[in-house]
């Protein structure tokens, strides 16, 4: 039997795209649900990082400051990707929907939103280049308007 060897990958792929769009965009929920800011700040280290408009964040330092006074633990359920890619420079555009959750004391929606991000790569070498996060709706707004 042949030795294995490495998948080769090309950015005109759909399939390849969509499997490390999915994979980067799902390592960020996963690693927001455990509030991990040093490995948040890892993965966005070469992104800029924008909540709804604001300032962009950028620098794996600040992104970590970031997510170690702002982040709660909780479920982030990421659904609805699109994907969209230029195949001559690599650079790969896609958007998800979001929800989040919080479980204690009891399980309870808290935003709902889009994710806006595009990758940049080749090969094996995916990365976050950018993430927006656009907040639609949080638990907050909705007590806000209720009075």
């Amino acid at each position: 039997m042949a030795p294995s060897r490495p998948l080769e990958t090309s950015v005109t792929d759909p399939s390849t795209v969509r499997h490390y769009a999915e994979n980067l965009i799902h390592t960020y929920a996963t690693l927001a649900d455990g509030n991990d800011a040093e490995a948040l700040g890892a993965l966005l280290a070469d992104a800029e990082l924008v909540f709804d408009g604001g300032a962009p964040v950028k620098g794996r330092d600040a992104i970590t400051d970031l997510y170690r006074r702002a982040g709660k633990p909780g479920v982030h359920l990421v659904t609805n990707l699109v994907v969209e890619h230029a195949a001559e420079d690599g650079r790969v555009e896609a958007t998800a929907r979001y929800s989040r959750w919080e479980l204690r004391p009891r399980p309870r929606p808290t935003a709902l939103g889009r994710y806006r991000f595009r990758l940049t790569g080749a090969g094996r070498d995916w990365r976050i280049a950018r993430l927006n996060v656009v907040r639609e709706w949080q638990e907050h707004q909705d007590q806000r308007d209720s009075r």
